[in-house]
């Protein structure tokens, strides 16, 4: 094993995010203070684990650094951490 944690959001919780990009925007996910009002308004108190996982990586800037990051390089790494293209 190596170490990694799998996270699988709920369907519910992916559902609201859908919402919030249709209605927001996709920028919304990419402020945290705006994301987390947003997110408190949507999801009604549910989803506290989910929600607070994507506010930690809005607030430690994961998008930036993923930005910054050779897509292609990206897509060729599995999961497994070896590389080679990533069937679905």
């Amino acid at each position: 094993m190596n170490g990694r944690k799998e996270i699988i959001l709920d369907q519910g919780y992916i559902n609201i995010l859908e919402t919030m990009i249709k209605e927001k925007g996709k920028d919304v996910l990419l402020d945290a203070s705006k994301c987390k009002g947003l997110l408190s308004d949507y999801t009604r108190g549910e989803h506290k684990k989910e929600s607070r996982l994507l506010l930690l990586a809005l607030e430690s800037k994961v998008q930036k650094e993923i930005d910054k990051t050779n897509e292609n390089d990206f897509c060729r790494l599995r999961p497994d951490g070896t590389e080679g293209q990533y069937a679905e």
